[in-house]
C-alpha cells in the first residue's frame, strides 16, 4: 500500500512482518480508549448509517479518547493502526478491496481485525474494526451497540 502524500510504502505478507518503508512496525501499547487516537470512516450514506457512526464517535469521546481522525482511505487508516499511530479504527461498511491488505497489515503488526460485530472478516462488504488488540473488545462493544440496521 502506498501513501502518496507522505511517500510511505506499507507492505505485509503472510509469514513476514508488517513493514513501513522496509522497517518492521508494531501496534501501539494503549490499554484504554483514554490513551488513544481513533480513526473512522464514513460510508457514502448520509442517513441512518451516518447517524450510527456519529453516535459511535460520541460514545468514544465519552470514554475520553484523545481524538478522532478521518482521512478518507481505509487502507491507510488500517496501516496507521498497524504502525501504532492509532489505537483503533472502525467503519460500518467497506468492500474487501478496502480492508483486505490493510487488515493483514494490522494483524502482522500484532493487532486484531474483525467485523463491527466482532465476527471474523470475510471477502464480502462488511463493517470493520481494527485495533491494537487491547482495545478491540471495547471498540466492538461500541460499534455493536450503535450498529446500523441490517436493511441499510
Amino acid at each position: 500500500m502506498y501513501d502518496p502524500a507522505r511517500g510511505d510504502w506499507y507492505t505485509s505478507a503472510v509469514g513476514d512482518a508488517a513493514r513501513r518503508n522496509g522497517q518492521p512496525v508494531k501496534v501501539c501499547g494503549d490499554r484504554s480508549l483514554s490513551e488513544s487516537l481513533i480513526a473512522t470512516g464514513f460510508y457514502y450514506d448520509r442517513g441512518e448509517m451516518m447517524r450510527c457512526t456519529l453516535r459511535a464517535i460520541e460514545e468514544c469521546f465519552n470514554q475520553q479518547i484523545h481524538g478522532i481522525r478521518r482521512f478518507g482511505a481505509a487502507t491507510l487508516d488500517l496501516c496507521m493502526v498497524g504502525c501504532g499511530q492509532f489505537g483503533g479504527f472502525f467503519e460500518y461498511r467497506l468492500s474487501p478491496w478496502d480492508f483486505a491488505a490493510g487488515g493483514l497489515f494490522v494483524e502482522l503488526a500484532g493487532g486484531k481485525v474483525s467485523t463491527t460485530r466482532g465476527e471474523p472478516l470475510g471477502l464480502v462488504p462488511s463493517g470493520v474494526v481494527a485495533s491494537n488488540g487491547w482495545l478491540h473488545e471495547t471498540l466492538v462493544g461500541i460499534t455493536t451497540k450503535h450498529h446500523p440496521p441490517a436493511k441499510l
